[in-house]
Order: structure tokens, then C-alpha cells, then sequence
């Protein structure tokens, strides 16, 4: 028969043993919860990298659209500057040309008194 420690002893043992067996049971039922884990980790994962790839492209198409866009920018800078001379130059051309218009007008001033005094002595000759 079995001392009393040795009763003890083997109860111990058989909790002990039973425990290890649920506590590996459980282990096991944790580890197939984890693989399912794994799994959509592994698709979270697939996503994330197709979005990623996504994104670059995404980046790309924007970083063409600004450049395009600063070309369109510059060339209506290019194209305001342009007016502007012209309307510089035209207000410039302008006055010359009043300057110039003037200048006829006193010409002909001066060509009517002339003519004016030319057919006076005439009448009296």
C-alpha cells in the first residue's frame, strides 16, 4: 500500500499531469486561433502592399499633374508679360505718333497762313 506521502505524491502528480495536458489542449486551440490570425494578417498585409503600390502610382500622376500645371502657369506668365510690353510699346507707339500728328497739324497751320498771305499779294498784284 501506499505511504501517505506517496498518495500525495501521486495526486500531485496526476493534477499536475491532467493540468499539462488541458494547459497543451489549450496551447493547441490558442495556436489554431493564431494561424487564422496569421491569415487575415496575411491579407491585411496583401492590401496594405497593393494600396502602397496604389499610392506611388497616385504620387506619380500628381507629381505629372503639377509639373503640367506650372507649364501652363509659366507659359500664361510668359504670355502676360508679352501683352504687357506690347501695351508699353503700344501707349509708347501712340505718342510718337500723337507727337508726330501734332507736329503735321502746326505744319499745316503754318502752310494755311502762308498760303493765306501768298494769295493776298496775289489779289493785290
Amino acid at each position: 500500500m501506499l505511504s501517505k506521502f506517496d498518495k500525495v505524491f501521486v495526486c500531485h502528480y496526476n493534477i499536475f499531469y491532467m493540468n499539462e495536458d488541458k494547459v497543451i489542449e489549450k496551447l493547441l486551440e490558442h495556436d489554431k486561433r493564431f494561424d487564422g490570425h496569421e491569415i487575415r494578417l496575411d491579407r491585411i498585409t496583401d492590401k496594405l502592399f497593393e494600396h502602397d503600390e496604389k499610392f506611388v502610382i497616385l504620387e506619380t500622376e500628381i507629381k505629372e499633374f503639377k509639373a503640367e500645371y506650372l507649364r501652363g502657369q509659366d507659359q500664361i506668365m510668359k504670355i502676360l508679360t508679352r501683352l504687357d510690353d506690347e501695351r508699353v510699346f503700344t501707349v509708347e507707339a501712340i505718342r510718337r505718333m500723337q507727337d508726330e500728328l501734332d507736329l503735321q497739324k502746326r505744319q499745316i497751320n503754318e502752310h494755311d497762313v502762308l498760303l493765306s498771305k501768298i494769295k493776298l499779294e496775289l489779289k493785290v498784284a
